[in-house]
């Protein structure tokens, strides 16, 4: 038997056993759904380049690293907004198309030391949408926004690597939580710590980012890309 053949039945050998630990292993389909690539959309595919398609992809998919601002609540950040005239009332008189960086309102890094997610999905863009706010048991009364983890794989590759790392990392932690339309509408009130870039998401100027009946953002500003994301005690 020449090298060759020898190496492609190695190679096919090593691909069943792959594919038996695959099928046999305990991991679930929400694991799957997000470590498969391009992680289950085929939507999320690019050409280089190409941001016809994308709505602000360079702003959704790098992050800002300074300044650094850290607020107790999510109010303590809204209020932080209006400081520097950039309130939701603001930011609507700025004309945004599809292909703008991120405008000098955007240029924070923030963490917000305390709040709680209500609810989360994965979009068919791929990104992972969480909806938090203030309120540890009345989504009614609470400040709320949205962050989201971008989707892979990103056109602009300069932060690719971190996306990838949160991306595994909200799977460990939110493994075992219902996601929004799954089996509930309830809200989670998972208490955790969130950080990333501010982004102002002029798509939902008028029509905050919603998940079922109860969880909606307050706000057109989130966090996104998030860049860390901990459950708290």
């Amino acid at each position: 038997m020449d090298r060759s053949k020898r190496v492609f039945l190695v190679v096919f050998f090593l691909f069943l056993v792959l594919k038996g630990f695959a099928v046999t292993s305990p991991i679930s389909a929400f694991e799957v759904l997000l470590t498969t690539f391009p992680e289950g959309f085929a939507d999320r595919k690019f050409n280089d380049g190409d941001t016809e398609n994308s709505v602000r992809e360079e702003a959704k998919t790098t992050y800002v690293l300074s300044p650094k601002k850290t607020f107790s609540t999510v109010k303590d950040f809204l209020l932080f907004l209006q400081s520097i005239e950039a309130s939701d009332t603001e930011m609507r008189e700025i004309t945004f198309i599809k292909k703008n960086p991120r405008v000098t309102q955007e240029k924070y890094f923030i963490t917000i030391r305390r709040a709680y997610l209500y609810t989360f999905s994965i979009e068919e863009d791929n990104d992972i949408h969480m909806i938090f706010g203030d309120s540890k048991t009345n989504i009614s009364s609470a400040t709320t926004m949205n962050g989201e983890i971008s989707g892979l794989p990103v056109l602009f590759k300069k932060h690719e690597k971190q996306i990838k790392k949160i991306r595994q990392k909200a799977i460990r932690l939110l493994e075992g939580y219902a996601k929004c339309n799954s089996t509930t509408d309830e809200p989670l009130y998972i208490p955790i710590k969130v950080s990333g870039s501010i982004f102002y998401d002029y798509q939902h100027k008028s029509k905050p980012a919603k998940c079922g009946c109860c969880a909606a953002s307050g706000t057109a500003w989130e966090i996104h890309p998030i860049y860390n994301l901990e459950i708290l005690d």
